[in-house]
């Protein structure tokens, strides 16, 4: 592990982060079509990379989930996003449907299905969104996509321990963090997918050139130096109950003593 290298990583992202939460809509919007377009320029070779990796005969049904589960899920959760960002561009809030009350008066945003293309592929799933107490029916457009109506906002550097059982989770994680969040992102790729890393180097390229975004490689050593590095701000994990306990409370004994006791 060359700590120098991860050090420079998130310096860089720390110049960069205030810079990301205050850019303008329509500066945003060209980034995360880039990375739509390389997506879809490196999805033949992303879906060939993985079966080769998993070994799965070229014939095989499998090949069919790489895509589902790769380019296709990556590229349509891009697009939702631009969607998005396209709308607040011109003043409007997102697509959602009903908005209703809850029998304890809290308001509820259905927000998926919304079109017949979730109700034929995804029939049966349901989204929503219940809103804080504050917020009610006089407030709510405006609680809407909040964090693009707040000037001056201040930015932060979060820290994605990729997964590594569903190619696409660790792009859509970061893409979450810049997107939901505006918080510029170092991901350190999981083990298990490592051979992905070249892959999502170009998807982000125009991200990591800019430098609101970082991507890293290696094992337990780099996520529990990123995980203590005084300069990341969140840490978004998709793993098991051990891991998030080792980031909470810490490993061994020690930490298992500190669970205990309550001590993060």
């Amino acid at each position: 592990m060359d700590k120098s290298i991860l050090d420079i990583s998130i310096a860089t992202l720390n110049t960069r982060k205030d810079e990301w939460a205050r850019l303008p809509i329509a500066e945003r919007i060209p980034l995360f079509q880039g990375a739509t377009k390389k997506t879809a320029e490196v999805a033949d070779n992303w879906v060939a990379t993985a079966v080769k990796a998993k070994s799965i005969p070229e014939n095989s049904p499998l090949v069919g989930e790489e895509w589902a589960s790769g380019p296709w899920a990556l590229i349509y959760g891009i697009e939702s996003m631009i969607g998005t960002l396209q709308s607040l561009e011109k003043g409007k809030n997102p697509p959602i449907g009903k908005v209703r009350t809850s029998t304890g008066g809290q308001l509820i945003a259905d927000i998926f299905p919304y079109n017949i293309y979730h109700r034929l592929l995804l029939s049966g799933i349901r989204a929503e969104v219940w809103m804080q107490n504050d917020v009610i029916e006089d407030n709510f457009s405006e609680n809407v996509a909040k964090v693009y109506k707040t000037d001056d906002q201040s930015g932060h550097v979060s820290l994605v321990l990729g997964a590594g059982n569903i190619a696409a989770i660790p792009p859509l994680d970061v893409l979450d963090r810049l997107f939901a969040h505006l918080s510029v992102c170092i991901l350190k790729v999981h083990p298990v997918n490592n051979y992905l890393k070249e892959i999502f180097d170009i998807i982000f390229e125009d991200f990591v050139s800019a430098g609101y975004l970082q991507i890293v490689s290696g094992g337990a050593d780099v996520g529990k130096y990123l995980c203590q590095h005084e300069d990341i701000d969140h840490i978004h994990i998709t793993g098991g109950a051990k891991t998030y306990e080792a980031i909470v409370f810490g490993s061994g004994s020690e930490g298992q003593e500190r669970k205990k006791r309550g001590e993060a």
